[in-house]
């Protein structure tokens, strides 16, 4: 069963207690205050549940400030690195926008460099779990 976590206008952050998955939805445009307010939410929720299967769906990612994006990486990183397992796996369904796709893959490029973390794309959530699955059962 699902528990949300968090549901606005701009995301949806739900829990599976079963698979114990982290679902992490962006949703339509955000100013950078939401953005990094879906980030935050997210990452103390990996922290608090102890999960180690994140998924980030960003399918319905809208317009998001490039300094937002950059923040992830200079800012919040440093606190995901610090605070989440070094098991962390975790599967991205991309915007089918070529903007939004790029900008979420040089996130995950230069998360798998500096973290070591395990992150792949996949089109769906059944995938997206299935390959969790395998990675941390």
């Amino acid at each position: 069963m699902n528990k949300s976590v968090k549901t606005e206008t701009y995301c949806d952050i739900r829990y599976d207690k079963s698979g114990h998955i982290l679902y992490i939805k962006f949703i339509g445009d955000m100013k950078e205050s939401e953005y990094k307010d879906v980030w935050r939410t997210g990452v103390q929720n990996a922290f608090d549940l102890g999960v180690e299967k994140i998924i980030i769906d960003q399918s319905e990612i809208g317009d998001i400030p490039f300094l937002a994006r950059a923040w992830v990486i200079t800012s919040l990183y440093k606190k995901i690195k610090r605070e989440l397992s070094p098991d962390l796996a975790v599967s991205v369904l991309s915007s089918s926008n070529s903007v939004h796709k790029s900008g979420m893959q040089y996130l995950v490029k230069a998360f798998r460099k500096i973290s070591g973390f395990a992150i792949d794309f996949h089109p769906t959530y059944e995938e997206s779990t299935a390959w969790l699955n395998t990675i941390r059962s």
